[in-house]
């Protein structure tokens, strides 16, 4: 657990944006955590937001390997902050809800301001350096996703959909594959009350099995909250295949445990 730190400490320039902040909402709680010490967690349903103002903190995402050991992890980013260059993290759990779609783990000693979603629309309204802030590191999370979408080289596009939008509606064309980046789903109707996040689907694709065979989808699937989802076209499934072939391969794994039916006919 981090603990609670001393900003006295710390030679904060009166008049700047982070020492009018600091004074206009001491109810702000500034933590240090410690080398290796997690500020957030994948997987986690989480709403806190961070600007860290000291120290430095490594990006990390858990994805299925292909080996015996199951998963594995890639570090997204390694990022330096100071009082001169403070960074967010986790501003997306304030922007758009659901599971955190990656860990951010403590590089050595960070000194870090636990903001609860007050503090963030505040800020939004009221701190343009902040905002300014926010707003660049959303352009670049943007710019990374494209480019990771260009890098696959599959036809499609990602967008945030709304709270109670259908996703996928049951016996329509299954044209089109969905990935569940960050979000929860639920199946109406289906008398299961669990909500879905990307951490319950492989690789977060939703309802895969119809889109390979060119069939209907089964199931309608509507988000509960604002969604960060991939829609990727027909005319991309052999870069899907190629890209993700541990997806085809759980896809046949299922089909072969289905129950046969013993019953012959002469």
């Amino acid at each position: 657990m981090p603990d609670r730190c001393d900003l006295s400490e710390f030679l904060i320039p009166e008049g700047s944006a982070l020492y009018t902040l600091l004074t206009r909402m001491p109810d702000i709680e500034a933590l240090q955590f410690t080398d290796g010490e997690y500020l957030l967690r994948q997987g986690d349903k989480t709403v806190e937001t961070y600007i860290v103002i000291s120290g430095g903190y490594v990006v990390e995402q858990a994805i299925s390997g292909k080996g015996r050991q199951g998963k594995s992890t890639r570090t997204l980013a390694a990022v330096v902050a100071g009082l001169d260059n403070p960074t967010f993290v986790g501003e997306m759990a304030y922007l758009g809800g659901g599971f955190r779609s990656a860990s951010v783990r403590s590089a050595g000693n960070t000194i870090a301001l636990k903001l609860g979603k007050d503090h963030v629309k505040a800020i939004i309204d009221g701190f343009s350096y902040f905002t300014s802030v926010l707003c660049r590191q959303l352009t670049e999370r943007l710019e990374e996703a494209n480019q990771a979408l260009e890098i696959l080289s599959l036809e499609s596009a990602l967008s945030m959909i709304p709270a109670g939008e259908i996703v996928i509606q049951a016996d329509a064309p299954a044209d089109t594959l969905y990935q569940l980046v960050d979000g929860a789903l639920r199946r109406p109707g289906d008398g299961d009350d669990r909500e879905i996040g990307p951490e319950d689907l492989s690789n977060g694709f939703i309802d895969p099995g119809p889109f390979f065979c060119n069939g209907t989808y089964t199931e309608t699937f509507t988000t509960t909250e604002p969604s960060t989802i991939v829609a990727i076209a027909k005319a991309s499934k052999q870069a899907v295949i190629r890209n993700y072939p541990d997806l085809l391969l759980n896809l046949f794994k299922e089909k072969c445990q289905e129950p046969v039916n013993d019953d012959k006919t002469i």
